[in-house]
């Protein structure tokens, strides 16, 4: 939604993983699977979810190499911060799309892990509805955390497009 409210500073986006806002919306209240894979985002929003932070945290990612980075931030963390991050960027329900959202009028690139089991591949379905301009879909071989597990191929990929 950031981009929406400086849209005249934006000449290109990108996105990893998450669809336009509006988008998920219509996939939470329009698709079960989406709901159910989404669950664990709806328990985040609640306070005392700290206990479910570090097992979901360290078990998803899979990169060996970045669980030190993540075990610092982790002792750096405060409860609220987890609580606080999900209760503004993740939807509630009831589900309706925000019409008071300006749709993206940039060109924009989707980066998406193919075995994303958090943000389904068919949450991105609606986005050109809220998207204006092109979007182009590139689908890799990656869980939720593409950038992480296919860092060389999304940079590669970023730096193609937006130069």
């Amino acid at each position: 939604s950031d981009v929406c409210s400086f849209r005249s500073r934006v000449s290109q986006l990108v996105s990893v993983s998450v669809p336009h806002p509006n988008a998920m919306r219509q996939a939470l209240a329009l698709r079960a699977e989406q709901y159910a894979a989404s669950a664990y985002a709806q328990r985040m929003q609640q306070p005392g979810t700290r206990a479910l932070f570090r097992p979901w945290m360290m078990g998803w990612h899979g990169n060996r190499r970045a669980l030190p980075l993540f075990l610092a931030a982790d002792l750096g963390t405060d409860d609220a911060a987890i609580t606080g991050f999900y209760q503004l960027n993740y939807p509630r329900e009831p589900f309706a799309c925000d019409d008071a959202l300006p749709p993206v009028l940039c060109p924009t690139m989707v980066i998406h892990g193919s075995r994303d089991t958090a943000l389904l591949t068919s949450s991105h379905a609606e986005n050109q509805r809220w998207v204006h301009q092109p979007i182009t879909f590139h689908l890799l071989d990656a869980g939720h955390f593409v950038h992480q597990e296919r860092p060389d191929e999304v940079n590669q990929l970023i730096g193609a497009w937006l130069t």
